[in-house]
């Protein structure tokens, strides 16, 4: 077939592999004029592609420079703020409480005990009679009601009585601590990369998506560096289903521990409530995991916070 054509800068038609004889000179005029108008043009677009290659370049290097700077000052607070975590492994403190829900209301002492990696129990007495337990394990929530009897345990992911969230137990444990929470595996520059960060008055409020049905938005003094409240919120990022408050800390095992902090519950139109005052805080780690119940103990079904308040 014919051989294909190509046409150079210059304006000469060409086939692939085509050489100018040695001998063979082009018109003056022409390659004159057409060398220069080549040379102008080549000149004309480098300098529009350097320009936008430049332009571009420095926009996207510039773009790329603030986000890391973010990033790293958001790392920055986060460090600073895991810095203010108590270094204990296990926790034990008396408690003053008040529980609310529903209409229905009980002042009670307490304990509130803690094990890093293993449980969560708080139990509420009148009287110096127990009449309440939480009890919160990696696997599951527990709620022993012991002037009826009873106990209620649901698997902790998808808890019916907190709106079915999927929600783990380093997560939960790290609110009773009061700690911004770090998703495991992840280090400050991780977590940093995260979260969506911003100024709140004198807080600065962190917040991280967790899945499809789950995220927490934290707000920590930004002067202290301490989380002042922590929320889970649903998909819709609208309504807490959990939230803590941490309204004083004291000094406790080289950090910061809430000796103020209330809780609240919400599942659908109802609302449970807990306002804690710790007080008498050590690391005492002798006290068992689970609480083992005797067959006097019915278990009923998870139906309502509200009716778990005697």
């Amino acid at each position: 077939g014919a051989p294909q054509k190509t046409i150079n800068v210059l304006g000469i038609s060409e086939s692939p592999g085509y050489q100018a004889p040695l001998n063979k000179s082009l018109p003056m005029q022409l390659s004159l004029k057409n060398l220069c108008f080549a040379l102008l043009t080549c000149l004309v677009l480098a300098g529009c592609k350097s320009s936008k290659t430049v332009s571009e370049a420095g926009g996207t290097s510039h773009a790329a420079a603030e986000s890391s700077r973010i990033v790293a000052a958001n790392a920055a607070f986060i460090g600073k703020m895991n810095e203010q975590k108590v270094s204990a492994k296990a926790v034990t403190a008396k408690l003053k409480a008040n529980l609310a829900g529903g209409g229905n209301s009980i002042s009670a002492n307490g304990s509130l005990k803690m094990k890093r990696g293993e449980a969560v129990q708080i139990a509420f007495s009148k009287f110096g009679i127990e009449v309440i337990r939480l009890e919160i394990d990696p696997d599951s929530v527990t709620i022993i009601n012991r002037l009826e009897k009873y106990y209620v345990r649901t698997e902790l992911r998808n808890n019916p009585l907190l709106g079915k969230l999927d929600i783990d137990f380093h997560l939960i444990e790290s609110l009773f601590w009061g700690e911004f929470y770090m998703p495991q595996g992840l280090d400050a520059r991780a977590c940093a990369e995260r979260v969506i960060a911003s100024e709140s008055g004198k807080a600065i409020k962190l917040f991280m998506n967790l899945g499809s049905t789950l995220s927490v938005e934290t707000l920590a003094n930004a002067e202290k560096a301490l989380p002042e409240s922590a929320r889970l919120l649903n998909a819709a990022g609208q309504n807490a289903a959990i939230a803590f408050g941490y309204e004083e800390r004291v000094p406790f095992a080289g950090g910061f521990f809430p000796s103020k902090m209330n809780l609240a519950a919400q599942n659908g139109k109802e609302s449970f409530t807990i306002n804690m005052e710790l007080s008498k805080i050590t690391e005492d780690a002798k006290w068992p995991s689970h609480t083992q119940l005797s067959g006097k103990y019915k278990r009923k079904k998870a139906e309502s916070l509200l009716k778990l308040i005697p």
